[in-house]
């Protein structure tokens, strides 16, 4: 009798895991990398500056760069994405100001079209975004062995460095087509919002506090296109 019933057991188990497989849905995994532009306003950091003509006010826009890992199950989808970027405003030989940021975030979405070639998902999700502005004053007017000699002279050399970071939310809408020919590939386009969840101090070297520092909120809307490349054939999961 304990031989019947284990077998049974073993054949139930067997046909429940077939019918698994059958019911729940594909998991296709991919690389992707994205290549785009951010715009975002720093205005706690601008008002301050706008009474300091030695130095380059930051430019409102960033080339931004970013990658990841990209998975669907169904028409559910998950990102998982490294990005940064960088601008720079004025002459880099005299005075100008740099602007960088480097972030990561997790995303998920849905797909709105049942459709083997187009995905149209807005997304929503989680991220840490950094950004840092390195303004630098002209001193190409300061005689070469001043800097050398005269510790007065230095100080007007010197870069300066003031950073914020910050949790943030995510908000987009992506868009992705595949080619009959290459099914594995794909390409698109994606649109996304991402702000602080409250307005941090900007910061000197990193992590040097400083009295009466301006504020913001961290802001961001990024345009890129993706490119988008298959890991393996497609799998269920056990």
């Amino acid at each position: 009798m304990k031989s019947i019933f284990l077998i049974a057991a073993m054949a139930l188990c067997s046909v429940s895991s077939l019918a698994q497989k059958r019911i729940r849905p594909e998991v296709t995994r991919f690389l992707f990398h994205s290549h785009g532009v951010s715009f975002q306003k720093f205005e706690g950091f601008r008002q301050r500056l706008a009474a300091t003509p030695q130095l380059e006010l930051p430019k409102n826009s960033v080339g931004t760069l970013a990658f990841g890992f990209f998975a669907e199950r169904g028409r559910l989808i998950s990102i998982y994405s490294f990005n940064g970027g960088s601008s720079l405003n004025g002459d880099p030989e005299k005075k100008s100001t740099s602007t960088s940021f480097l972030g990561f975030s997790a995303d998920f979405g849905y797909d709105l079209l049942k459709n083997t070639q187009l995905a149209l998902y807005p997304f929503a999700g989680l991220g840490f975004d950094r950004f840092q502005l390195t303004f630098q004053k002209d001193a190409s007017a300061v005689p070469f062995d001043s800097v050398l000699l005269s510790p007065n002279v230095q100080p007007q050399t010197v870069k300066r460095e003031f950073s914020n970071d910050a949790m943030v939310y995510r908000l987009g809408l992506g868009f992705l087509y595949t080619s009959k020919k290459n099914v594995r590939n794909s390409v698109g386009a994606q649109l996304g919002y991402s702000g602080s969840f409250k307005a941090t101090e900007w910061v000197m070297n990193e992590t040097q506090i400083l009295q009466n520092s301006p504020t913001d909120k961290l802001s961001r809307v990024a345009a890129h296109l993706v490119f988008r490349y298959q890991l393996k054939k497609k799998r269920q999961l056990q």
